[in-house]
């Protein structure tokens, strides 16, 4: 997808607002659920993906709120068909009596008035993730419709909103013997568009929150593709310490673990140390993921690496490359969680832990407890600070290489010789591809747009940044062309302010080396110059695959999926499908029938269509025996003819009448297949992949860091059985280039 620029307010548009005419006629009262619904940004982050699964998030979390109390041990998240959601806890249920100060039943104010909730105080929580219930009634004033159910006082109450608006009063809906809460929305398309929950993503979430809940059990079902896992860990954050190194090399056997409670917080840390090099940290108040850290990491880190310092000076265990703090960081992987009774947070979206008597508590705690270890496990200590020491050379050596590099380019003009430059000088409208191979460079030199599209063409596959050394990544002539021509820095020196192009372009063959080209550079950025990525500067292009030839017009289409959809809809056009001999189906209908028999060959079972699927079928006058041979029907013999023009088709199954359809569909047309960039001449690859209104490029993004972490991990690692037992599981995922 093209990205959209950066619109800034011109000073005409400035001027267009009268101040002399300013008083209280342009005041605005919006009352909660308007300030809800025009500023959503303020109270769940966005309106785009994100902020799609903050609404769970936020749901969530009020389940593990009655966990944390100890009133909920089971929470089921299901993903329905209609891409609403439903969150369920055993906990003690919403209380739905009358509240005589407001005129309203408590469960109606706690979904639709900000100002009321249970958590304000400490006599109904101890700890919660929510301080004052805001997120539930953001879900409810953002959902197309919200339903409550709750489950207490022996009876079952429900209560129905749409758009945040009750539509009627609280009602007893049966009885229960049970207690607990379910909510289901569906949020509004109005304000999100598609509603495209990511199951993985909510998944990999409620996983972490079990780890962090021991014994807590956890359910989730996406119906949409029958997805269905269970958690529940009963050891907690050092199952999860485990969990996450699976794939890695520990350097000492056990996770060590910090537990205790002081004041009104409760502290909870585990963590270990591996081989590799990068590591895995993750922060948690009350159950709410603080992806920027904050107070208890901060407690944590200056422990840690303090402790570990003083330790190795008091042992003599320094050599020549002294470590910093930040070396006694690589290789760890840490889960800090604490809870508390009023925690303060940097902003609603709760990024961020600010309560400062956690930093302090956490690093007292943390001290005893590591300074004790360290004395009776000198094995562990001593093994930590050798890695640190490792860590504090290869950091001293890469920089080395690093200033020989920039000495390097300004010597040489500062650029690589085989870019190809554009004659802009404005990074916010310049380009740079980077092309696999001599030869498909020279073709994009020869088609690009001189003015804003720079040319580096690239020999090769360039080193494995997760596998190597960073001083021999750093040796490696193509990643130096790289750093070169980007002018940002690597590693630790990056200044993405310095970028020479707004648009970094990956372009490689549509084959088996040219996605591995496309993986080789992006592990390279992640590793070195994750900035790029986060900022949303790396770009893959989307060169076509086929051509259609028709006459004297050129179709380019980017798949084999919009290769075979072209074909069969070409196929269809003047093609008419024969049932028994009489019922005849044509056209847009024949196309339609088409596309239920591909989903019936697609799914779990091919052959044997869903009751859904039958119903479609019924409605052409089909049944699932269509999808049968007449040898396996025994007496019984349907017959099917497809005709156009003067060619007549006969069949005895409909199996094969979307691949007979498609190649009726190649007749008077040339089809070709680009195997590589090569393969095109300049003008074609101008056209298709290099004209800002032609072309497509997919912006490369990372909503998960911890999950894309492990996946390059996983992938481009140096341990080979994992990323062999992953082959295996997904060999038939795959799509074989032949």
């Amino acid at each position: 997808m093209n990205s959209s620029e950066n619109q800034q307010p011109t000073p005409a548009s400035k001027l267009a607002c009268n101040s002399d005419t300013y008083d209280v006629s342009d005041m605005q009262f919006l009352d909660d659920l308007e300030h809800v619904r025009r500023r959503a940004g303020t109270y769940i982050g966005d309106l785009g993906v994100r902020g799609l699964h903050h609404l769970v998030h936020e749901v969530i979390d009020n389940c593990l709120d009655e966990a944390m109390a100890g009133f909920a041990t089971h929470l089921q998240i299901t993903i329905q068909d209609d891409h609403s959601i439903s969150v369920s806890d055993n906990g003690r249920g919403i209380p739905v009596d009358f509240d005589p100060r407001l005129g309203k039943s408590a469960l109606e104010c706690v979904m639709t008035m900000l100002k009321y909730g249970g958590k304000f105080g400490d006599s109904a929580y101890d700890t919660a993730g929510g301080l004052n219930g805001m997120g539930l009634k953001a879900v409810n004033f953002l959902s197309k419709w919200c339903i409550v159910q709750v489950q207490r006082n022996g009876h079952r109450y429900q209560q129905k909103f749409e758009q945040g608006i009750a539509t009627g009063e609280v009602e007893i809906v049966g009885n229960s013997n049970e207690t607990g809460t379910t909510v289901s929305f569906l949020p509004d398309p109005e304000k999100f568009g598609d509603l495209n929950f990511d199951g993985n993503l909510l998944a990999k979430r409620l996983q972490n929150a079990a780890f962090i809940n021991p014994g807590v059990h956890i359910d989730f079902c996406d119906s949409r593709s029958q997805q269905t896992e269970s958690w529940c860990f009963q050891r907690g954050l050092a199952e999860w310490v485990e969990h996450h190194q699976l794939e890695l090399t520990p350097i000492h056997k056990d996770v060590i673990s910090i537990q205790g409670r002081k004041e009104d917080v409760s502290v909870d840390i585990a963590f270990r140390y591996h081989i590799d090099p990068n590591n895995m940290v993750a922060c948690y108040a009350n159950n709410i993921h603080t992806e920027e850290g904050g107070s208890q990491l901060n407690g944590f880190r200056t422990s840690l690496t303090r402790g570990l310092l003083a330790y190795a000076r008091k042992q003599k265990l320094l050599g020549a490359f002294q470590p910093l703090a930040a070396d006694f960081w690589e290789g760890l992987t840490a889960i800090v969680s604490v809870r508390l009774s009023q925690p303060e947070f940097e902003s609603q979206n709760k990024v961020k832990l600010t309560t400062p008597a956690v930093e302090q508590i956490v690093r007292e705690m943390s001290r005893e407890v590591l300074n004790r270890f360290w004395e009776e496990h000198p094995e562990v200590a001593q093994a930590i600070v050798a890695k640190a020491c490792v860590t504090a050379q290869t950091r001293i050596q890469a920089k080395e290489v690093r200033r020989k590099l920039i000495a390097k380019s300004k010597g040489f003009g500062g650029l690589p010789g085989k870019l190809r430059d554009c004659t802009s000088k404005d990074p916010t409208v310049s380009e740079i591809y980077l092309v696999e191979g001599d030869s498909a460079g020279g073709t994009a030199e020869g088609g690009r747009i001189r003015e804003f599209q720079a040319i580096l063409p690239l020999r090769g596959k360039i080193i494995n940044a997760f596998k190597y050394t960073t001083e021999k990544v750093l040796s490696n002539q193509e990643v130096q062309g790289i750093i070169q021509a980007l002018g940002i820095g690597v590693g630790p020196d990056v200044n993405i302010k310095k970028l020479r192009y707004y648009k970094v372009i990956i372009m490689s063959d549509a084959d088996v080396d040219g996605s591995h080209i496309r993986t080789l550079l992006l592990c390279f950025f992640y590793r070195q110059m994750p900035q790029l990525i986060t900022a949303g500067h790396v770009f893959i292009a989307q060169p076509p695959l086929f051509r259609i030839r028709s006459r004297n017009t050129n179709e380019y289409l980017q798949s084999d999926e919009e290769m075979h959809s072209r074909l069969l809809k070409r196929g269809c056009k003047n093609a008419v499908l024969k049932i028994h001999g009489d019922t005849t189906i044509a056209a847009d209908q024949l196309l339609k029938l088409c596309k239920v028999l591909e989903s019936i060959q697609r799914s779990t079972t091919p052959g044997e269509p869903t009751p859904a699927q039958n119903d479609l079928l019924i409605s052409f006058g089909l049944d699932a025996n269509c999808l049968t041979t007449n040898s396996e029907l025994g007496n019984e013999k349907p017959s099917f003819e497809v005709r156009t023009g003067s060619t007549s088709i006969g069949m005895d199954s409909l199996v094969q009448l979307s691949n007979q359809l498609r190649t009726l569909g190649e007749n008077g047309i040339q089809v070709t297949r680009f195997k590589g960039l090569g393969e095109m001449n300049a003008e074609e690859l101008r056209q298709t992949t290099l004209l800002p209104e032609n072309r497509r490029l997919v912006r490369v993004t990372m909503d998960d860091a911890q999950k894309a972490d492990e996946m390059f991990h996983l992938l481009m690692g140096v341990i080979v059985e994992p990323r062999r037992k992953f082959i295996k599981e997904h060999a038939l995922d795959a799509k074989l280039d032949v």
